[in-house]
């Protein structure tokens, strides 16, 4: 299991995960359709941030990435409200990626009111 872990790497897709990464890829009309809509969202997901003192220092449409001593805090204190983000130590910073409804937005807005600088 270790050596297969070792290959996997620390994110392995699953099947499922696999086949629908495999038809979006495929699918360009999707794509195209889709590309005005993450652009927006990933914008709008860094306007957040920055509105909570939280400016990204880079992403892309599916994430933004913030560059801050306080990651570790900020982690803990957003897993403690249920919001999931991917933690780095060096530098240390924070992924987030884009909330899937309005109701998750108004929560990860609700959350850094409550937790960021």
């Amino acid at each position: 299991l270790d050596r297969l872990a070792d290959r996997l790497g620390p994110w392995p897709l699953s099947g499922p995960a696999r086949q629908v990464a495999r038809l979006a890829l495929l699918d360009s009309a999707w794509q195209a359709a889709e590309r005005p809509r993450l652009l927006a969202e990933g914008g709008r997901l860094a306007a957040l941030l920055a509105r909570h003192g939280l400016a990204p220092a880079g992403g892309t449409a599916l994430f933004q990435r913030v560059v801050t001593e306080r990651a570790g805090e900020l982690h803990a204190a957003l897993a403690r409200r249920g919001i999931l983000v991917r933690r780095f130590d060096a530098p240390a910073a924070l992924r987030l990626g884009l909330p899937g409804d309005e109701a998750a937005w108004r929560r990860l807005d609700r959350a850094l009111a409550e937790v960021a600088p």
